[in-house]
């Protein structure tokens, strides 16, 4: 979703999706912000993926590295433990998607 221009730029499958559109900079991702739902009680940041993509150009070993950091810190809710393996797939798709 755009802040500025209020549009949908780019639909990324489940609960993973950038919240503001990410920008590039030289085929370089300079800002790009990732939130991930449904796993805690409240949508979660995923500020070490997001820290990852910046400055980085889009690629299969960056997908693998979102993967890993995803669900670091992640504090499921009761039951929704099985939610968290899941994350590390999204965020891979979501780096995909952003190419």
């Amino acid at each position: 979703y755009d802040l500025k221009t209020g549009k949908t730029l780019k639909k990324i499958p489940y609960e993973i999706y950038p919240l503001k559109t990410f920008e590039t900079s030289g085929g370089k991702v300079s800002d790009v912000r990732m939130a991930c739902g449904a796993v805690e009680c409240t949508p979660r940041r995923m500020t070490n993926v997001e820290d990852l993509l910046k400055g980085e150009k889009i690629g299969p070993q960056l997908e693998k590295l979102a993967k890993r950091l995803a669900a670091q810190g992640a504090k499921p809710l009761n039951y929704n433990h099985f939610k968290v393996p899941l994350m590390g797939n999204l965020a891979a798709r979501a780096v995909r998607a952003l190419a």
